[in-house]
């Protein structure tokens, strides 16, 4: 009978919670639709309310998020600077073509500089930091003293000899006359005409000038101490194409490279055209021990526009050790066409090589920039560029060792437009 008892109980208990079910799942389709008539189901036993609100109340557990590791700065070491350095120094012995030149032209012999500067780094008693071995890279390679212009286009954390371009406040180009009726006078600040209107506005000044002194017997250009490299040239459209006296002149130069190079990263090869193929006569000056393989070379044919009037006067070009990149190929495509005597001091070098050919009777200028592949020491970070190029002039004289000079020799505590007045006025 008990057992009887206990089955009955059970059913009852099990309806009970049939019917709380169904009385929820009602309410969630219907909202509450208990019209008061309906047998509501009693009180859910304890055990079974109890279980319920540990399930509903257990939160979905949460993915934690591991603390972001502090990644601290490499501690430079003494190996650190020493390997840098080598590394460095490999770069110059696979990619610089300017050795000999540097050493020829500022007495600085570059590996001689590396190995006593390892020396000098690997000495325990020497106290070496990020700092001390930037200062030294730069004192003792592209920044020495005795090197008063950079060459191949270097540079090292950021720094060189070159002053990169015009800095001044005074605009593009200045124009004045110095004697009335007689000497006018341009200053050209800057080669790196960019901006909207910039090329225009200042080649227009140059030319309302021109045009106002035509009747002038001197006119003196100075760009001493001007850098750069545009990628245009209108100084070249401006001066020195209207003032030449013969239907075309041409100038050959060439690019020499090795057959392979890095840039930036990697090795990149070159297609490998020896260079005993590619000429009848070798350039006589050129160093094959610098194991070169390929040669670009450019005509730069040039001649006056079909409306050209050149200055009736003489034209003088002031020059000095500042003046490099595109200036410098200004300054020696004026000697080399005769349009200007150059007065002051040898240029600097560092000569940018653009391809000047003819159109129509119209001389266009296509000017190439050739950007120095960057590198970084691997240890320290630090930047440096050079160019992977050798540029000669037709006889194979490098551009950099062979700069060009001035006519007049101007002595180096004299100032060069002071010394041109005087001769002019004697």
């Amino acid at each position: 009978m008990a057992k009887k008892i206990a089955q009955v109980l059970i059913i009852l208990l099990a309806m009970a919670v049939l019917a709380a079910c169904g009385n929820d799942n009602a309410d969630d389709n219907n909202g509450n639709n208990n019209s008061g008539d309906e047998i509501v189901a009693g009180p859910t036993p304890p055990t079974i309310v109890i279980q319920q609100q540990q399930v509903q109340a257990t939160p979905t557990p949460t993915p934690q998020t591991a603390d972001p590791q502090v990644i601290e700065p490499h501690e430079l070491t003494r190996t650190d600077f020493i390997a840098d350095l080598v590394y460095f120094l490999d770069a110059l012995d696979a990619d610089f073509l300017h050795f000999g030149i540097v050493y020829r032209r500022f007495g600085v012999d570059f590996r001689q500089n590396a190995a006593e500067l390892l020396d000098i780094i690997a000495d325990e008693n020497f106290e070496i930091d990020l700092d001390i071995f930037t200062q030294l890279m730069l004192d003792n390679f592209f920044m020495h003293p005795d090197i008063t212009y950079s060459v191949a286009g270097w540079h090292f954390d950021g720094q060189s000899q070159r002053s990169d371009g015009f800095v001044g406040t005074s605009g593009h180009v200045e124009t004045r006359v110095l004697e009335e009726g007689r000497i006018g006078y341009i200053r050209i600040n800057c080669f790196n005409l960019r901006g909207l209107g910039a090329p225009g506005n200042a080649t227009r000044t140059v030319e309302n000038f021109l045009s106002q002194t035509a009747d002038f017997e001197h006119m003196i250009i100075d760009i001493r101490g001007v850098d750069g490299n545009p990628a245009t040239e209108p100084w070249i459209d401006a001066l020195i194409l209207p003032n030449i006296t013969e239907d075309i002149i041409r100038q050959r130069v060439y690019m020499f490279m090795r057959e392979t190079f890095r840039f930036a990263a990697g090795v990149h090869p070159l297609p490998v055209s020896p260079i005993t193929r590619m000429f009848d006569v070798l350039p006589v000056e050129l160093d094959l021990e610098l194991g070169l393989v390929s040669v670009r070379y450019s005509w730069v044919s040039i001649m006056p526009p079909l409306d050209a009037t050149p200055f009736a006067g003489q034209i003088w070009l002031l020059i000095d050790g500042g003046v490099g990149g595109v200036p410098a190929r200004f300054a020696d495509l004026a000697a080399y066409a005769g349009v200007a005597t150059l007065v002051g001091q040898p240029i600097g070098g560092d000569m940018s090589a653009p391809d000047i050919f003819v159109v129509d009777g119209e001389a266009v200028i296509r000017h190439i920039v050739y950007d120095p592949p960057a590198w970084q020491l691997p240890n320290t970070q630090i930047p440096f560029a050079f160019h992977t190029f050798l540029l000669t002039d037709h006889l194979g004289r490098a551009a950099d060792e062979y700069v060009t000079q001035p006519h007049v020799l101007v002595p180096d505590d004299v100032d060069a437009l002071e010394y041109l007045l005087e001769m002019i006025w004697s």
